[in-house]
């Protein structure tokens, strides 16, 4: 089906757009490393132009990324409140808002930890299970609240962190990241004054309020000198620097006075409380969110190769993402077990290979995009093969499914070799793109072709679109 949800031309050359940074190589990372997400909504089949102006109409928006040969162009818009609204204001992200409910016996805010182990220093089923203890389960009672997703044609992501601090750091990615504050993940010196900061983009857009007790000084672009007569909620300045600002009462503005209260022209490691005047008040940059749960680890499926850690990718360096389709809904209970992942691989004659984490369920394998019905999601890509892994503690990939001899117009199943490991080990994306792989012979008519073994080595990273870009817990690998 096709979504438009700005008609705005492709522009042959796009232009910068004052106040948005510079394009990166890369999806949009949070301050918590290149596997920390952030918090967003996607679109597909749009134009980078239609993206950026869908992040200037968005007050919430911090910035975008765009890939322009991925599922006809997707667009994603980062930012706090951008995937969608609970019925409980409270909770932030629909995880938040489906775990929301009440404990018969302690004061637990979620269901795994709604209970007792035999071993009292497990807090939790899951870490109950870890030292070999025997778990009691209290009575959970669901509060029952419902999660509205973002607004067609969006897709809400939820994830914790709401500011762009980088990128996936990868030498190559068909996705790029520009952000709209370039400063927001980084810590400040301020006056401690109430005032409205607005960042200028261009003609808009973006706001944020912060608070702060009265005084004189503003944000460090002009200085609210203090007089007998009261200004009121004058301006200070409308123009003429970053911030815009009001002066409080008892207050008068002087354009182009210097405030000490700033780190204007330091670099973020000289941004410390040492460097901030007594008279200013300190702002700690942001802290990165609890990295993803790690992979409950390979169940070991027979005939299958032995499962690699990370997303599975495409590509020379491992930092395409390979056609297919993915889901968190389709398994029997919700969420597929790695069992059900397997099973939807085997049920695609063309499937090379699925991944799979504690959510999320992706099978690979040409035109398999196009089988995308019920509760599977499309996900269309050039590359019809797999190289390797990007890194993310999250997932597995697994390739080489087992094909009976029997099995008409399916692959045959290859053992596939392991690829050399790159010398130095770096891994731009954060962590190490490993492996194995194999591109599988399509077969004609009645007769089996056979397969080609791809040997490819492994360098960087990793790359993202909507499903892929969202999720550690969350859809998108990417």
């Amino acid at each position: 089906m096709n979504i438009r949800f700005l008609s705005l031309s492709l522009l042959t050359a796009f232009p910068s757009i004052h106040g948005f940074g510079e394009e990166k190589v890369g999806p949009c990372r949070g301050p918590g490393g290149v596997n920390d997400k952030v918090n967003s909504r996607a679109a597909i089949e749009t134009t980078q132009a239609a993206c950026q102006e869908a992040c200037v109409d968005l007050e919430a928006c911090v910035g975008y990324a765009y890939c322009s040969n991925c599922n006809g162009g997707e667009c994603i818009l980062y930012g706090p409140g951008v995937d969608g609204s609970c019925t409980d204001p409270s909770a932030l992200n629909e995880p938040d808002c489906e775990a929301l409910g009440r404990c018969s016996i302690t004061a637990a805010s979620t269901e795994g930890a709604c209970g007792t182990c035999s071993e009292s220093t497990a807090s939790t089923q899951t870490l109950c299970g870890v030292v070999d203890g025997e778990w009691t389960a209290a009575t959970w009672t669901s509060a029952n609240e419902v999660w509205t997703d973002a607004e067609d044609p969006w897709t809400g992501h939820s994830h914790h962190s709401t500011i762009i601090a980088g990128t996936t750091d990868e030498a190559s990615s068909n996705y790029v990241c520009v952000d709209a504050n370039a400063e927001d993940h980084m810590a400040h010196c301020v006056s401690p004054v109430a005032t409205e900061r607005r960042s200028l983009q261009g003609s808009s857009v973006h706001r944020s309020l912060e608070t702060y007790e009265s005084s004189c000084y503003d944000m460090g672009v002009h200085q609210c000198e203090c007089i007998d007569e009261k200004c009121g909620e004058k301006l200070c300045s409308e123009s003429g620097g970053y911030w815009s600002n009001l002066c409080p009462g008892s207050c008068t503005c002087t354009p182009g006075a210097s405030s000490p209260c700033h780190f204007n022209g330091l670099v973020e490691d000289d941004r410390t409380d040492d460097n901030c005047p007594d008279v200013c008040t300190f702002i700690p940059k942001p802290k990165p969110p609890k990295s993803s749960p790690p992979h409950a680890g390979d169940i070991k499926l027979p005939g299958w190769d032995a499962a690699m850690s990370g997303a599975c990718r495409g590509g020379p360096q491992h930092t395409d993402k390979v056609n297919g389709k993915y889901s968190n809904t389709a398994g029997a209970d919700g969420k597929l077990s790695q069992q059900e992942c397997a099973d939807a691989c085997l049920a695609e004659p063309m499937c090379i290979g699925y991944a799979q984490s504690t959510a999320w369920c992706i099978v690979y394998g040409p035109e398999i995009h196009s089988n995308a019905v019920g509760e599977w999601t499309a996900d269309n890509h050039e590359v019809n093969y797999i190289s390797g892994t990007k890194a993310n503690p999250s997932y597995i990939c697994v390739t080489g499914p087992p094909r009976k001899e029997e099995d008409t117009g399916a692959p045959e199943k290859v053992t596939p070799y392991v690829a050399k490991k790159d010398k130095d080990g770096n891994d731009d994306a954060g962590g190490l793109s490993t492996g194995a792989i194999a591109a599988i012979g399509v077969s004609v008519g009645f007769v089996a072709v056979g397969a080609v073994l791809f040997i490819l080595t492994s360098t960087t990273k990793e790359a993202g679109p909507i499903h892929e870009e969202q999720a550690g817990d969350q859809f998108n690998e990417a």
